[in-house]
């Protein structure tokens, strides 16, 4: 009988000191500086000015109050609460009392901290006010964007409506959960945009306010012009209203369709004007209210002249009307043509017939 009582003793002592260690350990976990306190280390999923909800790396969500005693730090600066954002990660202190925490201290620790980062890639499936969602090769993730989140297309700065659905983009910053993310950049890639880029050079057809059509040597192009394009002349910067019809043009930009170019840049190629400068001599076959004909050893030329054309004999100035079929003249211009001079100096070597 003493052998079964001190049996029953021993049972007891090894199972009281059993339920000892569990309950120590029960402290440990849920009270990290002492009775009535605990800590808690995750990341905020829901903001706010009198409490927030931290996601533990348990994935439990749990809601800490605050209060005007809480003190918020990130590093060494205080912050207010309304400076804490959706995906930084946290480390509070808050005391326990009827089932509520109540924080003591927060300390924002997301700066440093990789094991939250995560990252999307994928195609753009709907954008909102704040946020977008990104369709991966894993599935539906919404980015959340704020005011820190910087958003490019290549090294231009985009706001985040300028993303369309059908946008391929990337998106990097911390992870709230397994579908979403606070994005610190959003890249948008658009399906290699070099694939669209293109150049064309051809004459101005026609000329608007805000486009060109361009004949190439495959059809016309519409060329689309913005407050971004770029336009020169001679090294010059012009406008788009000093480009003329008839003018050479080579722009670059990205293609809208086969036809549609969205011009970056358009250099009007006309005239380096001393390349079609010429001199031409020969005989007035006609002369007409504002052009003459001259005949010279190459064929026939039409002469333009205008208000700034010189016209000469001998050093005396005439008029277009003192010319006559017959003359023989030297003319000074520009061609336009292979037959086709606006001349600026006409000078008359002899008498009409």
């Amino acid at each position: 009988m003493k052998t079964s009582r001190w049996a029953v003793v021993a049972v007891a002592m090894v199972l009281l000191s059993g339920q000892l260690a569990t309950a120590s350990q029960g402290r440990r976990r849920s009270a990290g500086i002492g009775d009535g306190k605990v800590e808690i280390e995750g990341v905020i999923k829901t903001p706010g000015t009198t409490s927030l909800v931290i996601t533990t790396s348990h994935k439990d969500d749990v809601t800490v109050m605050l209060t005007d005693t809480t003190v918020i730090r990130h590093g060494d600066t205080t912050i207010a609460a309304a400076d804490l954002k959706a995906g930084q990660r946290v480390h509070a202190k808050a005391t326990a009392a009827n089932g509520t925490l109540t924080a003591t201290q927060i300390e924002v620790q997301d700066e440093n901290e990789k094991e939250g980062e995560a990252s999307a890639k994928g195609v753009v499936k709907s954008v909102g006010t704040d946020s977008l969602v990104v369709t991966t090769a894993s599935g539906d993730v919404t980015v959340n964007v704020d005011g820190h989140t910087i958003i490019r297309s290549g090294a231009k700065a985009l706001t985040l409506a300028d993303i369309k659905a059908g946008d391929l983009v990337e998106a990097e910053g911390t992870k709230i959960d397994d579908h979403t993310l606070l994005a610190k950049l959003v890249q948008v890639e658009n399906e290699n945009e070099n694939e669209h880029e293109a150049a064309i050079s051809g004459v101005v057809k026609s000329a608007g306010t805000s486009s060109l059509v361009v004949t190439t040597s495959k059809g016309d192009v519409t060329v689309n012009v913005d407050g971004a394009t770029k336009i020169t002349k001679q090294g010059k910067a012009i406008t788009l209203a000093d480009v003329a019809v008839g003018d050479h043009v080579e722009a670059e930009g990205t293609l809208a369709d086969p036809q549609t170019l969205n011009a970056t840049k358009i250099q009007d190629e006309t005239a380096n004007e001393n390349e079609n400068e010429a001199e031409i001599e020969g005989t007035v076959k006609s002369v007409g209210a504002s052009s003459l004909v001259v005949t010279t050893s190459k064929g026939d030329v039409t002469v333009n002249v205008d208000s700034h054309t010189e016209i000469r004999r001998d050093g005396a100035h005439l008029a277009l009307s003192d010319i006559k079929a017959g003359n023989r003249v030297e003319a000074e211009g520009t061609m336009t043509g292979a037959t086709t001079m606006n001349a600026k100096k006409i000078s008359v070597k002899g008498a009409g017939k």
